[in-house]
């Protein structure tokens, strides 16, 4: 829809089904961040992403990046 809230509303829906899907945890924490600027909740999302241990290097260092800029 081009709309972050809607994007959100249906990724956390997503995670409804699938608790724990790595995916859709990095894709909500994008839309939180990004979209709605909501930092708060975002940052829990990167860090359960980076400690999956399944997420790729790439996706674990830009979301580590997210989190330090967040933290400056």
């Amino acid at each position: 829809s081009g709309d972050a809230t809607t994007g959100v509303a249906f990724l956390e829906e997503s995670l409804a089904v699938r608790p724990g899907d790595t995916l859709a945890q990095w894709f909500l924490a994008n839309a939180l961040y990004f979209g709605t600027e909501d930092i708060e909740r975002a940052v829990p999302l990167l860090e359960t992403v980076i400690d999956s241990g399944v997420a790729p290097e790439d996706i674990v260092a830009e979301a580590q990046r997210m989190i330090d800029e967040a933290s400056a």
